[in-house]
C-alpha cells in the first residue's frame, strides 16, 4: 500500500503542477495587451516552490521531506491566483454588468 500511495501522490502533484502551468499559458494565448503579462504571473508560484525545494536539497539533503505537499500547496495557490486574475479580467472587460443585472 505504501508504494501505491506514493505513486498516487506523485500523480496528483504532477497533474496539479501541470494544470497550474497550463491555465496561465492558456490565458496568455487568449488575452491581449497588459493582460498577457498578468496572465503569466501565477507561474511564478510553483517555480519559486520548485526552486526552494531544489536549493534546500542542495544545502541539506534531508530537508523538504514533505516536498509533495509543498508542491501541491504551490500548485493550489497558483490555480487560485489564476482564477482570481481571470475573474478580474472578465469583470474589467464586461464593466459592472456582472453585478448590475438589468
Amino acid at each position: 500500500m505504501g508504494d501505491a500511495t506514493f505513486i498516487g501522490g506523485w500523480a496528483i502533484v504532477i497533474a496539479l503542477t501541470a494544470l497550474s502551468f497550463y491555465l496561465p499559458i492558456k490565458f496568455w494565448r487568449r488575452w491581449e495587451g497588459t493582460w498577457k503579462i498578468v496572465a503569466l504571473l501565477p507561474i511564478a508560484i510553483p517555480l519559486s516552490g520548485m526552486a526552494a525545494i531544489v536549493w534546500g536539497k542542495i544545502i541539506d539533503p534531508i530537508s523538504h521531506r514533505f516536498f509533495l505537499f509543498e508542491m501541491m500547496i504551490a500548485a493550489f495557490c497558483s490555480l487560485f491566483a489564476a482564477g482570481i486574475i481571470a475573474a478580474i479580467q472578465k469583470i474589467s472587460q464586461n464593466g459592472t454588468q456582472i453585478f448590475n443585472k438589468k
